[in-house]
């Protein structure tokens, strides 16, 4: 049975309850120049084998530009909880100058690494699915480490930035 789909502001506030990773999804030119970020809560793990990860990328946002043309891969740097501002300046809501002196370049895809993030998983982009008003962008995971397993997550629940990890257990994972 085909129903009326249900109003954006109805679905917003109601997936606003449940808590976001933020991340920042960054790009760059083949010679690792000419940085580009934005803030992504949409990310989620797609595959094992073979290692694929999945952003949401409004359709209008640089960062679908540059992937749709010239950039071959990005970068998904888990924010830190302290990392706040960083999430903020990619979002546009506040301005930090040179964020980027910050980072470094991957050996891979060429995407700036933030070196105070929880973890990063750089990526070759291997897939573009257009969907709605957002675009998913499928890479294949060729790098990833934990930079900093005791950092807890930066999260982005009801409107408010936090962590969920307060009373979490902290594991050792591999490749930390």
């Amino acid at each position: 049975m085909v129903g009326t789909p249900v109003e954006p502001e109805t679905l917003k506030a109601t997936l606003s309850n449940s808590p976001s990773a933020v991340t920042v999804v960054t790009v760059s030119d083949d010679e690792g120049v000419d940085p580009h970020g934005i803030t992504v809560s949409s990310f989620a793990s797609g595959s094992l084998e073979p290692p694929l990860v999945v952003v949401g990328l409004d359709r209008e946002s640089e960062t679908n530009e540059r992937l749709r043309g010239e950039a071959t891969g990005f970068c998904v740097n888990l924010l830190a909880a302290d990392q706040r501002d960083l999430a903020e300046h990619f979002a546009g809501m506040i301005d930090l100058g040179e964020p980027f002196r910050r980072s470094h370049t991957t050996s891979r895809s060429g995407a700036p690494v933030f070196d105070d993030a929880v973890a990063f998983l750089d990526c070759e982009h291997v897939e573009t699915v257009d969907l709605g008003d957002h675009v998913l962008h499928v890479g294949r995971v060729v790098d990833a480490a934990v930079l900093d397993a005791s950092a807890p997550p930066l999260t982005y629940c009801r409107g408010e930035w936090g962590t969920v990890t307060e009373d979490l257990p902290r594991r050792r994972y591999v490749g930390s």
